[in-house]
């Protein structure tokens, strides 16, 4: 005989359990589709940068250094970058600049392009040119922020460098929120700025064999505000010709009320709004989505999990059996053919034909007259 293949109770369990962590999943799913559709919208910075290469709407800096070299050096992405530090090579015995790597924040990321100076030697044999760079040093800034000024200190080339990093704010650079890095190079040489708070999008220079010896950059231009257009002067509309008044009876001033100027004075006061002007509750779509997915998740998962244990262990606990049990009937301490008789009745088997006699204990109890042992209370002798 077979039978019926019997399910674990933690089979119901295990599926009560799928269930619900199915509702945190599909949550979890439509925060990193509201993520990644809100990491894929183009930094506005980096849109203005594309734009400005392209169109050439830069300012060029001065060049600091020495500038008597043959081999100039000319760098603006197309692809839309801000400077955002250097990797700095530092000559051995000097300490000053001798390579730079310029750093750009690009839409995929920090990245560089070329790098000017020597950083290795180049060639072999005979033609190999020794590079001067015995430490390579990277100033960056942190994130959110951009080289908005560079200061050099200058002699016969670059001896020092110290980046200015400033906020990014849409598409510019905040001036007021802004810090230093440290000095970079040899202490020798005059101070001199490049950049005047724009975004840098660009380098440009000088460099001979092995050493970079002259450096500027590209600012971004600020885009001028459009300016109004002028409102239409509209022509008076032409004179007509006045009309002679016409005579009328003049009428007799009438009593009026006086006027409460106080209570007058308060309806015309005006209602102070809760809210500043322009923003009346505006704060309360200010969340993005994939944040108020996130919290509700964070609510849920504990909740939906607690659920499931609790399912699970009911699920997993033996039923249990209910036996019945059969309870005796409970005897009367009262005989019923006695009750009758005391009542003057017949015994109930008198009234089917049956001779019973009541029983009577009080009879049992009685001695016999016919025997003087049992008068006088004392026991029977076996003969």
């Amino acid at each position: 005989m077979n039978l019926p293949a019997r399910r674990s109770p933690w089979c119901a369990g295990e599926r009560v359990v799928h269930r619900l962590l199915a509702v945190p999943a599909l949550l979890l799913g439509l925060v990193s589709v509201a993520a990644g559709q809100q990491a894929r919208e183009p930094d506005p910075i980096l849109v203005a940068a594309r734009a400005a290469a392209a169109n050439k709407s830069v300012t060029k800096s001065n060049l600091l250094g020495f500038g008597i070299s043959d081999k100039p050096f000319d760098e603006l992405p197309a692809i839309g970058a801000v400077l955002v530090g250097f990797d700095i090579g530092l000559e051995k015995d000097s300490d000053n600049v001798a390579a730079l790597r310029p750093i750009y924040r690009t839409a995929s990321g920090e990245t560089y392009f070329k790098e000017y100076g020597l950083f290795n030697d180049r060639g072999s044999g005979k033609g190999m040119i020794k590079t001067r760079v015995s430490r390579t040093v990277r100033v960056s800034a942190s994130s959110g922020y951009a080289v908005g000024s560079i200061t050099v200190r200058t002699g016969f080339g670059l001896n020092a460098l110290s980046l200015r990093y400033m906020r990014i704010t849409g598409a510019k650079l905040d001036k007021s929120q802004a810090y230093n890095s440290n000095w970079v190079g040899s202490e020798r040489g005059g101070e001199h700025t490049i950049g005047d708070g724009a975004p840098i999008i660009g380098v440009f220079g000088k460099e001979n064999d092995s050493n970079l010896i002259a450096l500027g950059v590209y600012t971004m231009k600020a885009t001028p505000s459009p300016k109004p257009e002028p409102e239409p002067v509209i022509p008076p509309p032409p004179p007509t010709a006045k009309k002679p008044p016409v005579a009328t009876k003049p009428e007799t001033a009438r009593p009026t009320a006086p006027i409460d100027t106080a209570k007058q004075s308060q309806a015309e006061l005006p209602v102070a709004s809760p809210f500043a002007p322009g923003e009346e509750d505006d704060e309360a779509g200010q969340l993005p989505v994939w944040m108020l997915l996130s919290l509700l998740v964070m609510v849920l998962i504990p909740g939906i999990v607690g659920l499931a244990v609790i399912l699970g262990r009911r699920s997993a606990s033996p039923t249990k059996r209910l036996v019945e049990v059969e309870e005796e009937p409970e005897k009367s301490p009262f005989d019923l053919d006695e009750l009758r008789g005391l009542a003057g009745l017949s015994p109930l088997g008198a009234e089917n034909g049956i001779q019973t006699r009541p029983h009577r204990p009080s009879e049992a109890k009685r001695p016999d007259a016919s025997n003087p042992a049992q008068q006088r209370g004392e026991e029977p002798r076996n003969r």
